[in-house]
């Protein structure tokens, strides 16, 4: 058995129901995170966004995310999605569908 297959075999092992957050995954799915779910379906950096959602895939679990898109706002250029660079961006953390008449990232309602 070669080294690569032991750590698929690894990788494969079963998840005990009470730490599964996905109880219909196919047995022999690929689970790097350890957490029952198929990694082809799931949200591999554990950042709450599903990885067809995810910006970012390889954001630190714990990290503030302030616009929800999956990225760390440490690594996100518009924290707070508001279409305003944060370099150019008056308000840092503009509330989610403000509305921003002149584009300085501010809500101006």
């Amino acid at each position: 058995m070669t080294v690569v297959t032991m750590l698929m075999m690894m990788m494969m092992t079963s998840v005990n129901d009470d730490d599964d957050d996905c109880d219909n995954t196919e047995l022999g799915a690929t689970d790097f995170d350890g957490d029952g779910c198929d990694d082809a379906n799931d949200d591999d950096d554990n950042d709450g966004v599903n990885d067809g959602d995810d910006a970012c895939d390889d954001t630190v679990l714990g990290a503030s995310d302030f616009d929800g898109d999956g990225c760390d706002d440490a690594n996100d250029d518009d924290d707070d999605n508001d279409g305003v660079n944060d370099d150019d961006d008056d308000c840092d953390n503009t509330e989610l569908g403000a509305t921003d008449f002149d584009g300085d990232g501010c809500d101006d309602g």
